[in-house]
């Protein structure tokens, strides 16, 4: 039986959560390529990102689960729902990365000549209705 990969991404803690949270539920599920995204960041389009896989018995199942932890609404420190401030939307992207912005323009341009991985990049969220970008 072949494993199957369900999610990608581009980071070794969000991989984790995922993996964990299929194998609390019973689903025996592997990352591929963690490790070499982890030492260099810059492989991670060369590469595809981390791969999430699971065995192809359990597709169905584990896709049901990621479904489920992705359409979860977030909330902040004080267990409350989080909300674009500008439509109120709880439907939100987390951990958008913007390089909006004067020093976003800067070290794009810098990491560029240097060859290195961009030095500035803000974490934010953004509405999925709207597409506004903000802290919260």
């Amino acid at each position: 039986m072949g494993l199957t990969t369900i999610k990608t991404f581009d980071n070794a803690p969000e991989a984790h959560v995922f993996r964990i949270k299929l194998e609390n539920s019973g689903i025996d599920s592997f990352l591929f390529d963690e490790e070499m995204i982890t030492i260099d960041p810059m492989m991670n389009v060369a590469l595809g990102g981390i791969k999430l896989k699971v065995n192809q018995k359990d597709f169905e199942k584990s896709t049901r689960i990621i479904t489920e932890i992705e359409t979860s609404p977030l909330t902040d420190d004080n267990d409350e729902l989080l909300k674009c401030p500008k439509c109120k939307s709880t439907e939100l992207y987390t951990g958008y990365k913007s390089v909006k912005g004067i020093k976003g323009v800067a070290s794009i341009i810098i990491s560029f000549l240097i060859m290195v991985y961009p030095l500035y990049v803000k974490k934010l969220y953004k509405c999925k209705r709207c597409k506004n970008e903000f802290k919260n």
